[in-house]
Parts: structure tokens; C-alpha cells; sequence
């Protein structure tokens, strides 16, 4: 929770910047709420770093268009030095994601232990999965597996820097009316 908690500092500060209202769950995929009810996903990144999404599989299923806002830090994690704001609308978004290798992705979560005896079933898996995920897809959000030998093992996603920041110079930045 420590490592997060600039996080947390950085999305308070944005939803009094822009007005926001704050997401009362902790685990909702949006962050805050325009006074128009726009969702809005607040990430804060270490400058040049990929955008962490979360949940591959809660991110698969927006339902809605979105505002994703992007702080960038550098050297302290309170010295922001870039921030960056891009809507998507629902169907862009969801175009990044190839739901059939969703769909394999959850029943190898499903089958996989976190046993040591896995580790190398693990390995070769995620290895061919990014390939496919990168033939498949824009390859602009990818996945992140993540397995431990207790009980983590799930399927984050990113945002690849460059990609980002290639897509808004394409779209152009939003702007608060």
C-alpha cells in the first residue's frame, strides 16, 4: 500500500484540479466521475514508463467511453513533469483486446498452480501468448502475467509508452470544456 500511495495523492489532486466525483468502490475500473458522469481513470507512472492498466479482464470490458488521465513523475515520485489526457470511446478501446485469447487466458489461469512444478509450463505459456497477443492485436494494450508461489497469478495489462503517446499525437489531447 506504501508504493501506492503517491498514487492515490496524484488522483486526489485531479479530482479537485478538474471537479471530479471520486469512485466510492476500490476496486471499480474508473477512478472519478465528470459532472457529466464520464468515467475517468486516473494512473500516475514513472516518466518514459508504460501505463499499468490493471486487470487485463475488467479492462477487456469497459462500458462505457472514458477519459484516461496520465501523470508522469521523474526523479521524486511528487515532482510530476508530464501529464497527458486522451478519451476513448467504448468501441476504440475494446478493439485493442482479441477476446478469444481472453478466453485461453483465463482457462490457463485456471489450470495453472503456483507450484514450482509449474514454473516451466508458466514460462513457455506466457511466452507463446505474447507472441499471439502481438499477431493478433494492435498490440497497444499487453498483457502482464503475474504468478508467485503463494497465491498471486493473474493477468494484468499496459499501455506501451511510445504507443500512448503516438495515439494522442494521432487522436490529439482532450481538452475540459
Amino acid at each position: 500500500m506504501e508504493r501506492q500511495k503517491h498514487g492515490f495523492i496524484f488522483e486526489d489532486y485531479i479530482i479537485n484540479e478538474y471537479n471530479l466525483t471520486k469512485e466510492i468502490k476500490y476496486t471499480g475500473i474508473y477512478d472519478a466521475y465528470t459532472k457529466d458522469g464520464i468515467p475517468v481513470q486516473i494512473k500516475l507512472e514513472k516518466y518514459n514508463s508504460d501505463i499499468e492498466m490493471a486487470d487485463i479482464f475488467r479492462n477487456s470490458q469497459v462500458n462505457s467511453d472514458f477519459i484516461l488521465i496520465v501523470g508522469f513523475w521523474s526523479e521524486d515520485k511528487n515532482n510530476i513533469v508530464e501529464q497527458r489526457i486522451v478519451y476513448f470511446t467504448k468501441e476504440t478501446y475494446l478493439s485493442f483486446f482479441n477476446y478469444e485469447l481472453l478466453k485461453e487466458f483465463e482457462s490457463f489461469l485456471k489450470e495453472m498452480t503456483n507450484d514450482y512444478s509449474d514454473d516451466i509450463k508458466w514460462k513457455s505459456q506466457i511466452a507463446l501468448f505474447k507472441k499471439e497477443w502481438q499477431q493478433k492485436t494492435l498490440n497497444f494494450i499487453r498483457p502482464r502475467f503475474k504468478r508467485d508461489h503463494k497465491k498471486q497469478k493473474r493477468i494484468q495489462c499496459a499501455i506501451n509508452n511510445k504507443d500512448f503517446h503516438d495515439y494522442i499525437n494521432q487522436v490529439g489531447e482532450y481538452t475540459w470544456e
